[in-house]
């Protein structure tokens, strides 16, 4: 699967025209293997024709600035909904503005494809805004009365971007500084650092929305409807450390906002999310050996290592 690569846009070039540029280091979705794609789909729940489509129609071009060839497939902060195909550069870019280096962090400038001089950097911030706006027209479409999944979006997607081009408002072409869409920037959210909030308990503590930006880290609990394989989960010293199904599962993070972390796990760690509160890395360990489930009242431990090897408890 290498398509090949149209011509540059206006502002900015491809360090390589051709299909697989030598920067790409097997990474870019126009050089993948086949088990690769496969694997990227997996992951994402969504389907491997799905992603040829997308790759095919882009031109294997990330679908912002149009220049370095699409590397990821991005999802959103808030729950993992895919969004589309971009490159490393424009994957930090969408995170920086999402929030998940913190409410201050600048916009990010940074690419590899061009010289960055102030009309990149209106067309980028305008290139960012025709993305999420696509992607997040996808997502309200794909979920009607009941969210349907990566699929639907990504199939919404599709459909637009056959519908109207990568492109449609000539960002990268005819588009006119003054006519190009706006990024707003999200107000920044000032965080709490103190032990104000902490008095309680962690269980005792009111929850804390997926998105929150107001604490510098977090404590989550899942609960899962029957035994599940976790991805990236944590092992407890001595444990087996092949993947067996768990019950619960609970994580702590300083990634803002926190179900970003959670996500990493898959989709279904999101959809067993049954609270967020603002804790210490300490006071996960101690919920782990000693807490109850606050939904089903069932012990949080869920390590094959023996009970004495729980961390010690208070």
């Amino acid at each position: 699967m290498r398509p090949p690569i149209d011509g540059p846009p206006t502002i900015g070039a491809p360090l390589d025209h051709g299909a697989v540029g030598e920067w790409c280091g097997g990474r870019c979705l126009v050089g993948v293997t086949g088990d690769q794609l496969i694997s990227r789909a997996q992951r994402h729940d969504v389907g491997v024709d799905q992603l040829l489509a997308l790759v095919g129609l882009t031109a294997g071009r990330c679908m912002i600035c149009r220049s370095c060839h699409a590397q990821a497939v991005d999802v959103s902060r808030s729950g993992g909904e895919v969004r589309g195909l971009i490159c490393r550069y424009c994957k930090t870019r969408v995170a920086t503005y999402d929030g998940s280096y913190g409410p201050d962090a600048p916009f990010y400038r940074a690419c590899r494809c061009t010289d960055r001089g102030t009309e990149w950097l209106i067309r980028i911030q305008a290139a960012t805004a025709q993305y999420l706006e696509r992607t997040a027209s996808a997502d309200s479409v794909a979920a009607g009365p009941q969210h349907r999944g990566n699929r639907a979006i990504l199939a919404e997607i599709i459909r637009d971007v056959q519908a109207r081009g990568v492109d449609p408002y000539n960002v990268w072409s005819t588009g006119s500084i003054e006519s190009l869409p706006r990024l707003a920037r999200p107000p920044a959210v000032a965080r709490e650092t103190g032990e104000a909030t902490r008095r309680d308990p962690p269980l005792a503590r009111p929850s804390c929305a997926r998105d929150c930006q107001q604490h510098d880290e977090h404590i989550y609990i899942a609960c899962f409807p029957t035994p599940t394989i976790v991805r990236d989960r944590d092992y407890h010293r001595g444990d087996d450390m092949t993947d067996y199904p768990i019950s619960h599962y609970v994580g702590w993070t300083r990634q803002l906002p926190p179900v970003k972390r959670v996500a990493q796990h898959g989709r279904t760690c999101v959809d067993a999310l049954i609270k967020i509160m603002p804790g210490t890395e300490q006071e996960e360990a101690l919920l782990k050996a000693a807490a109850a489930c606050p939904q089903c009242g069932q012990q949080l431990w869920y390590y094959r290592a023996d009970p004495p090897s729980k961390p010690n408890t208070p």
